[in-house]
């Protein structure tokens, strides 16, 4: 009987992938995203055992009704993969409270709620989070993704210390610029040299699974770009990170 892997997000990009790469491995999947139509034509595509939801994870009544159903249902994952986020580019001013109240329910709230529910599961094995390069840094135009991004970094990496003992292994993926949908979505045009450092999202998402799965790292930032940009900066004092961060985008 195969062991069961929950992925958020796997409608597309990342997500998508990681759902191709994990069925390659055997695992049997819950898919979970909005979008009914491209997670239904997923399954039918991947040669394993697939379960389908469709809901809002930023909604805390549906989000509590999936984890009520996967617990009746003995749906007990021995993987979470907390892979669904959204981004807002711009300035915080630009906005509405609404999207932003909704990206910090998405991108924190749900991350945090389905990590505490997933290390009190007996089957607990492997939980990866998706953080981002921003998490790192203070980032204008994206302050509250990278905030949200920043939360999930520190929550994943003092969750790998608390559940040692449980044998639980805890991953944070931070990938830079992916060719996903993820800018479209918030409105950001990439730069050309933004563009030239797009990474696959195959390539990312193998990157995080192995990280996790076959070496035990509690952190890994896909590409050699990426960690030097992060060592150079990180480097500098943070007043100057933010102003250093507001010329990348």
């Amino acid at each position: 009987m195969c062991s069961w892997a929950l992925i958020t997000g796997a409608s597309s990009g990342i997500g998508l992938a990681k759902a191709r790469l994990l069925a390659k491995r055997g695992y049997s999947l819950i898919l979970v995203a909005r979008r009914a139509e491209r997670l239904n034509d997923l399954a039918a595509e991947l040669d394993t055992e697939v379960r389908v939801f469709t809901l809002d994870l930023a909604d805390a009544n549906a989000r509590e009704a999936l984890l009520e159903q996967l617990e009746t249902e003995q749906l007990l994952p021995e993987l979470l993969i907390n892979n669904a986020g959204m981004g807002i580019h711009g300035p915080m001013a630009e906005q509405s409270w609404s999207e932003l109240n909704q990206l910090l329910q998405l991108n924190l709230v749900a991350v945090s709620h389905l990590c505490h529910w997933f290390v009190r599961q007996p089957k607990a094995k492997y939980l990866l989070n998706v953080g981002s390069v921003v998490s790192f840094l203070p980032f204008p135009n994206y302050g509250l993704y990278a905030a949200s991004k920043a939360a999930v970094l520190s929550i994943s990496l003092a969750l790998h210390q608390e559940v040692l003992h449980q044998g639980i292994r805890v991953c944070c993926l931070c990938p830079g610029t992916t060719a996903t949908e993820f800018f479209e979505v918030s409105n950001q045009q990439l730069k050309k040299s933004q563009q030239l450092l797009l990474m696959d999202a195959t390539k990312v998402a193998d990157n995080g699974l192995t990280a996790l799965l076959d070496k035990n790292q509690p952190l890994t930032v896909p590409g050699l770009a990426n960690r030097l940009l992060l060592l150079l900066v990180g480097c500098l004092p943070i007043k100057l990170q933010a102003k250093v961060a507001t010329k990348m985008n």
